[in-house]
């Protein structure tokens, strides 16, 4: 509360910070490795979890900058919520590259993060969604790749074709 405005206010009259358009950023990008490497890990993750605290708060809607910070706090299932409406949002608008990013980190994070659905649901639902983004990048080994993923975690046989592969990830989408 009161410190971390106190703090804030002193780090504006130095110019180490800056307001920007989404609330206060470091000045420069050296000023923003030094602090971080000056930082022990556990200090990051407090920082970057009063961060992620602080935004929620007051209604930041970026899902991609949350879930960095929650991830950075060492908090998955916060991390796991708001990366994966981030992945959803980018694929949506065609950011396969950043999709496809988020949607790995759900991947990484899920055995960290209890759920209510079930987490081969949840890593179908990835892998599906990572073979979109494959394709949507033209990377046809990964979109192979994320499909097989998808077809195993569907307890259903790889096809040998691409054809059967195609059809078996359609039979996928459609549980």
């Amino acid at each position: 509360g009161l410190e971390i405005q106190s703090e804030l206010t002193a780090l504006l009259r130095a110019r180490l910070l800056r307001p920007s358009a989404r609330g206060l950023e470091f000045a420069h990008g050296l000023t923003r490795e030094a602090a971080y490497a000056e930082a022990s890990p556990t200090e990051r993750r407090r920082v970057h979890g009063r961060v992620a605290r602080w935004l929620e708060a007051h209604g930041e809607t970026d899902r991609a900058a949350l879930a960095h910070h929650w991830y950075e706090a060492d908090e998955a299932e916060p991390a796991v919520e708001h990366a994966h409406h981030a992945a959803e949002r980018a694929i949506r608008a065609g950011g396969y590259t950043e999709a496809a990013r988020l949607f790995e980190r759900c991947l990484s994070l899920a055995p960290h993060a209890p759920s209510r659905s079930s987490p081969p649901s949840r890593a179908l639902h990835w892998r599906r969604r990572l073979a979109e983004a494959a394709r949507g990048l033209g990377d046809i080994d990964g979109v192979r790749l994320h499909a097989e993923h998808a077809i195993g975690l569907a307890g259903r046989s790889i096809p040998r074709t691409r054809l059967g592969l195609g059809l078996a990830l359609i039979g996928c989408a459609l549980r």
